[in-house]
């Protein structure tokens, strides 16, 4: 499985929750990957997106700062890349995150331009901001396909 995205999919798939707070930070269009992907039941899933038409929970700008709720579980995926503030964002999900809470980000590196890119990430590079964002890294996981590179990373507060 070399594909970056289903290696996401295939990893989410794995987590299996129950009566937590998730939030999915630029959640995208419909169903949040806690609705598409993972194993859960009876959570509060808050779904938080700049465009109001893709109907998420909360319409914000994660570039500005913004307290929701203490989360147990957080993602980020295929969204940081969009932010003109990447710290700022992950202050958010930092501070909207309980003490041993986890994070799941990924990040396109070597792919075609999509949408209003500002960034791309490392391996290295979106571990050490990660890292300078008091969260622990705990896994980094660099796929290819074709000719894109992503990382999906596990972090925790």
């Amino acid at each position: 499985m070399n594909n970056i995205r289903a290696h996401i999919i295939s990893e989410l798939s794995k987590i299996v929750v129950h009566d937590i707070i998730i939030i999915d930070w630029g959640s995208g269009n419909n169903r949040t990957k806690a609705e598409r992907y993972i194993q859960q039941k009876d959570c509060e899933i808050i779904s938080v997106d700049i465009e109001p038409s893709r109907t998420p929970s909360i319409v914000a700008d994660m570039c500005k700062p913004l307290i929701i709720k203490e989360a147990d579980l957080a993602f980020c995926l295929e969204a940081l890349e969009h932010c003109y503030d990447p710290d700022v964002v992950l202050d958010n999900i930092y501070n909207n995150l309980k003490i041993g809470g986890k994070l799941y980000i990924s990040v396109p590196f070597v792919t075609s331009l999509h949408g209003k890119d500002y960034w791309r990430f490392t391996g290295l590079g979106i571990s050490t901001i990660l890292k300078q964002h008091k969260f622990q890294v705990i896994s980094v996981v660099q796929k290819k396909h074709d000719e894109r590179i992503g990382y999906f990373v596990e972090a925790v507060k």
